[in-house]
């Protein structure tokens, strides 16, 4: 395919994944609420959180090897590809055993320092490994096959692959509550369609690639920009996930982490309609980029900044009126919890569209491998965002 064409692929399948997930993102913790009560909807968001961070032992690796991959792949340097992946591949089996570690603390600190209601140490620690499963197999299976898929322009046999998941993790979680399964079995059985998406996606790409050997040592090769990425990924991390922290640990509530991760449904849904306009761009911006093209680049991000602005605005503001009316009716019914927080979904969306008026600077820094170059603004941000949460949430609550 021609750039135009990987991007149209991409963008299409991203579509369709991103209304999948939307749509998931709704269903599933509507299941959860109504089965199981807002507390275990909260306990459940809290530690996907933790994990999410957690997982964060993996930033920085992702983000340079498929900056190191654009170069090597539109030279068609087949060696050089090799020793990247091997060296991506290297860092994922560290990162992953980290990963494994702090897993454990998780599972055994979280229980000592939340109230966790009806759901003992022993339960929570399996919850723990269940929502744990999918980082396990991303780190020791799935990376460095994803890292050159995206490199290589085809995100869209990832989204593919994804889609099929979303579509059958959705049914095995509304079996289960259906069926008023336990909690952990709910989320140990929705461990299958991950593995099943992992194995297909390896296949795949051993298939398509079999010049490459994925198992040769890496001859030390260093991923030069892992630490500059990490850095910068922390951010992302921090915008999206602090403020369920706050709302575990500082205001001590899971009904009010609840509540959020609620009225964040809607801010995802948005964030997941902007991502289908930028999955598979960066991929595009890093080779016009590694070759050089001023022009194309140049007219390639003025005219994805006008479509980003365009996309933003008239989903920020129609979501602005539209999210308490959403959640009432979402909620309807849910009688343990008051979701009705006018000035909470007011913020949301201001936060939403603030977050995405530097999306398309943030592309170029993230194509351009521009990580340490971005670390000054990256600290400002994170340094407002958690201040301002603690004192914030001390002050005024959720």
């Amino acid at each position: 395919m021609n750039r135009t064409q990987s991007f149209a692929t991409n963008a299409l399948w991203s579509l369709v994944l991103q209304v999948v997930t939307v749509a998931s993102g709704f269903v599933v913790p509507r299941a959860i609420i109504g089965t199981y009560g807002s507390q275990m909807n909260g306990l459940v968001t809290s530690l996907t959180q933790m994990v999410g961070y957690i997982a964060l032992v993996e930033a920085g690796i992702s983000a340079a090897a498929v900056f190191a991959l654009y170069k090597p792949l539109a030279d068609g340097d087949g060696p050089a590809v090799e020793a990247i992946v091997a060296a991506a591949r290297s860092f994922y089996y560290k990162s992953g055993a980290l990963f494994a570690a702090l897993a454990a603390a998780l599972a055994v600190a979280y229980p000592m320092l939340v109230d966790c209601g009806e759901l003992g140490p022993v339960s929570v620690g399996a919850l723990v490994a269940a929502l744990c499963a999918p980082g396990f197999l991303d780190f020791f299976t799935l990376a460095k096959y994803r890292v050159l898929l995206t490199a290589d322009q085809r995100n869209w046999v990832i989204q593919i692959a994804s889609i099929a998941y979303r579509v059958l993790y959705v049914a095995v979680i509304l079996v289960a509550t259906r069926l008023r399964a336990d909690i952990v079995v709910v989320y140990a059985l929705a461990v299958i369609p991950i593995a099943l998406r992992t194995a297909a996606l390896v296949l795949y790409t051993r298939r398509r690639y079999p010049e490459i050997d994925f198992g040769r040592p890496h001859g030390g090769y260093a991923l030069d920009q892992r630490w500059d990425a990490f850095y910068l990924q922390i951010l992302g991390v921090v915008q999206a996930g602090f403020p369920v922290l706050v709302a575990t640990f500082v205001i001590g509530d899971l009904n009010a982490v609840s509540v959020y991760s609620v009225y964040m449904l809607v801010a995802h849904g948005i964030r997941q309609l902007c991502s289908t306009i930028t999955n598979g761009t960066q991929a595009v911006f890093g080779e016009v980029i590694a070759e050089g093209d001023h022009s194309t680049l140049r007219r390639a991000y003025f005219e994805f900044g006008a479509t980003m602005g365009v996309v933003n605005s008239v989903a920020a503001g129609t979501a602005a009126v539209m999210i308490v009316p959403f959640v009432m009716l979402y909620t309807d019914g849910v009688a343990d919890v008051d979701y009705y927080a006018p000035m909470l979904g007011t913020l949301v969306m201001i936060d939403t569209f603030l977050y995405h008026l530097k999306t398309p600077e943030g592309l170029l820094v993230v194509s351009g491998g521009k990580y340490r170059e971005s670390r000054p603004f990256v600290t400002v941000q994170a340094a407002i965002l958690a201040v301002g949460a603690v004192v914030g949430a001390l002050a005024a609550g959720l």
